[in-house]
């Protein structure tokens, strides 16, 4: 088994997040690839499955919270592949356009 594609299974089974779970089994139905590349996305495609949730929870289209958080509906739909990092200011925008917060925590690796 390639090693990427182990390190993704062994953060599968141990990551406590399971919007990352379902984003990454989503995301695979599209892309068998990403399995062999998340290894190397890990941190960005956590932050892309938390901002998808956000979203659906609050029940808004990428348009709608695009404009609730002053960007572009196709800046948010990059974030949201994984294919762009937000910036700190977008993520506080963001967590603004549904009333929430931002939570950064740093932790050591295992």
């Amino acid at each position: 088994m390639p090693k990427k594609i182990n390190q993704f299974k062994i953060f599968i089974k141990n990551h406590p997040n399971t919007n990352f779970k379902k984003y990454i089994l989503e995301k695979a139905k599209r892309d068998p690839n990403i399995y062999c590349r998340v290894g190397e996305e890990v941190e960005q495609l956590t932050i892309a499955a938390e901002i998808v949730a956000l979203r659906k929870k609050y029940k808004l289209t990428q348009v709608q919270l695009a404009k609730k958080a002053q960007t572009s509906q196709s800046a948010l739909a990059q974030i949201e592949a994984g294919r762009r990092s937000p910036t700190t200011d977008t993520l506080i925008k963001i967590a603004n356009a549904v009333d929430a917060k931002v939570k950064i925590s740093f932790c050591k690796n295992i």
